[in-house]
């Protein structure tokens, strides 16, 4: 036997080990079958769950936009941080995905170029007509200033855009 085969014959036994345990972990369990005694499912395990929307990451971290814990202003700042951070995410995109409140809601309910949603599509967010809208229920005026920079203004209590009471993000002295 020549040196070393030994030692190649333990490797290529403990590949094929490996292997073999990969192969039974990816292949689909199977249900059992059913033994005469068992008791046939209750009509609460026969009937079909309620489908519950798949909820995104932005929902959670959206959770405080337009609570009670909040109010106008710390709510366009927190929306207008996590459209920061979105098209942080983003490397390559174009302002018309996002330069109306519409082509905004679309893109993050997962419209845009990669079918990726950002909130779910019932979002607290979104009105019946699916427009981002403040906690007055007025659309958000988003504002495109270029590939980079945005705008974001909610009309306030009064529901009036370019109004005293409005609220805008980034706060500037002149807003646009």
């Amino acid at each position: 036997m020549e040196k070393g085969a030994p030692k190649k014959f333990c490797i290529g036994i403990i590949a094929v080990a490996i292997i073999t345990l990969m192969i039974f972990a990816l292949l689909p369990e199977r249900e059992s079958p059913e033994t005469p005694n068992s008791t046939p499912p209750s009509a609460a395990e026969q009937a079909p769950s309620k489908v519950v929307p798949e909820q995104q990451m932005g929902d959670e971290m959206l959770a405080d936009y337009a609570s009670e814990s909040s109010d106008g202003k710390a709510d366009i700042e927190l929306f207008y941080h996590y459209l920061q951070n979105v098209f942080l995410l983003i490397k390559s995109r174009d302002s018309h995905q996002y330069a109306i409140n519409e082509d905004l809601a679309d893109f993050l309910r997962g419209k845009n170029d990669y079918k990726t949603p950002y909130v779910s599509a019932n979002s607290h967010i979104f009105n019946d007509d699916q427009m981002i809208v403040d906690r007055w229920g007025t659309p958000i005026h988003i504002h495109t200033i270029s590939r980079d920079r945005f705008e974001l203004r909610s009309a306030g209590p009064d529901k009036k855009l370019f109004s005293d009471d409005d609220f805008f993000w980034p706060q500037t002295d002149q807003p646009y």
